[in-house]
């Protein structure tokens, strides 16, 4: 399996303002969004890794989520799925928010909805058993990737 990681954090995503040129051109943003979205064009799955900052994703995070409003005029042609990997500090994360947006982003874009990985507590450090499952995440993803 072929992967790319993409880290949104050095990139310049802009906000969306909500003129809709992207309903019939691309974005009115001049920024790395257009590249962004190329690449998920010709993806076949996306995995969201994210830190969780008060039980949601990280601002840049939100705004790539927001930023892809042309797949509401535009669904993705081929059957490509969505999952997760959500990284909170506290025990107490309470992850549900993330994961209707996560399902929401999947139904704009017409991903199919994969199961996904939530790690709660790495404030207080990580042992062998997350590995473990992040391990089982990944075997778990390929395998229903190839079916």
């Amino acid at each position: 399996m072929q992967y790319e990681t993409i880290d949104l954090f050095p990139l310049r995503i802009g906000h969306c303002d909500a003129c809709i040129q992207c309903r019939s051109d691309v974005c009115s943003i001049d920024d790395d969004m257009q590249w962004i979205v190329q690449r998920i064009r010709s993806s076949d799955a996306l995995v969201l890794a994210c830190p969780i900052y008060f039980n949601n994703v990280p601002s840049k995070v939100k705004a790539l989520i927001d930023r892809l409003h042309p797949f509401w005029f535009e669904s993705l042609s081929k059957q490509a799925c969505i999952s997760y990997i959500l990284v909170a500090g506290r025990r107490s994360t309470n992850f549900l928010g993330v994961k209707e947006v996560i399902k929401a982003m999947s139904y704009t874009m017409n991903l199919r909805i994969m199961d996904g990985i939530e790690i709660a507590g790495t404030d207080d450090g990580v042992d062998q058993s997350t590995y473990d499952g992040l391990y089982l995440f990944g075997t778990r993803f390929e395998d229903d990737l190839n079916r």
